[in-house]
């Protein structure tokens, strides 16, 4: 089968226009995908290393809440660490949209 790219190839349109018009567009969301399951692993490894540097932050915070069950704390760095990743997650569905017009919500 032909397809859009192999077509505007035949019509003379440069390589370059190509590319920057058809294929990046469809290579960018695997990309943005991806992007969007590092912040959940950033979140995770913030924990992680606040927690073996004992450096003074939200992830040392939380591992700190966690050993002394102090069960507002735990619901706090929750509930912080969820917006984090609800915010992220729709900034990524917007840039979707952005990218590709064919993707509707």
């Amino acid at each position: 089968q032909m397809c859009i790219r192999d077509s505007a190839r035949a019509k003379g349109v440069p390589e370059k226009v190509v590319i920057n018009l058809h294929a990046r567009r469809n290579a960018l969301i695997p990309v943005l995908t991806l992007y969007g399951y590092t912040v959940a692993s950033l979140l995770g490894g913030a924990v992680v290393i606040e927690d073996i540097f004992s450096y003074p932050g939200m992830g040392y915070w939380t591992t700190q809440a966690l050993l002394n069950n102090d069960v507002g704390g735990i619901m706090a760095s929750t509930l912080i660490f969820g917006i984090v990743f609800v915010i992220a997650s729709l900034l990524l569905d917007i840039i979707y949209a952005l990218i590709d017009p064919r993707i509707r919500y």
